[in-house]
This record gives structure tokens, sequence and C-alpha cells, in this order.
């Protein structure tokens, strides 16, 4: 992890959680943005281009391409503890961002599950190749029995 400093701000950490045309959702050490192109953060992260793609953010007078899921952390020190609410949506999941292996995902929290899943097509997104690696097994869901890995 590594500190990315403006001249008044200290940024220690940076995630691309979302990616439009002209438009990036970044997280900022642990404060989410919705950020324009020509916006600044409080934080003095300035989004320089945006597409479905990439975003091109000026860091401290420095600008780089950056991809959904990267994260920017340039501090060698142990954390501050976060504490982070997830709320129901009006269908009462709680749903919330984070990343796996660098990916930006959304999660679904339920506080009864046995296990951790994801379907095939989330895993393919990511990068996971879980029939190569992964030992395969079945699982019991709401519809039944079902393949997993």
């Amino acid at each position: 992890m590594a500190a990315i400093s403006t001249s008044s701000h200290a940024v220690e950490t940076i995630e691309v959680q979302g990616l439009f045309s002209n438009k990036a959702v970044i997280r900022i050490d642990g404060t989410r943005h919705i950020l324009s192109v020509g916006e600044t953060s409080p934080e003095g992260v300035r989004v320089i281009s945006a597409n479905s793609k990439f975003a091109v953010l000026e860091i401290n007078g420095k600008q780089q391409q950056y991809t959904l899921g990267n994260t920017i952390s340039t501090q060698f020190k142990k954390s501050k503890q976060v504490t982070e609410q997830v709320f129901a949506n009006r269908y009462g999941m709680f749903l919330t961002h984070g990343s796996i292996n660098g990916h930006s995902v959304q999660f679904l929290v339920d506080t009864g599950a046995t296990t951790v899943a994801m379907s095939a097509v989330q895993a393919k997104k990511i990068g996971l190749t879980y029939r190569l690696h992964g030992q395969p097994t079945k699982t019991s869901t709401a519809s039944g029995i079902a393949d997993a890995w």
C-alpha cells in the first residue's frame, strides 16, 4: 500500500468501482464518489477522461489510466479499522460493492449462508478458472440440488 499525496491531501487507497461515458465511480479512502470528467474529489483526485473500459485519473499531478476494479494503494502501513454499514434494498436484500482479485463485484450479504458462492457468469467475468482448478461438488439451493465447484 502506498500514500498518494496531493498538495493539500494525502490519499491512501483508491478503487475504480464503476465506469461510464464521461463518469467514474471511485472509492477514495472508504468514501465513494461519482465524478464527471473534469471534476476533482475533495481528496484531490481528478477525472481526466472516462469511458466504459477505463478512466484516466490525475493524482498528485500525474495522470494514469485505470480499469474497473483497479485498486491504487501506496501506503506500506497497517490499515486503520474501517466500519461500513450495508442497508437493505427495497426487496429486503443487502447488497454492497467490493473486489475479488482486483475486479469490482457486487456482493449479496446473506447472514444465514453456510458457504460463499458466485455464478459461473461472474466467475468467468473476473477470470476464475473454477472448472480447471476447483473440485466438483453438489450444493443445496432454494431451487434444489445444483452442481458447484
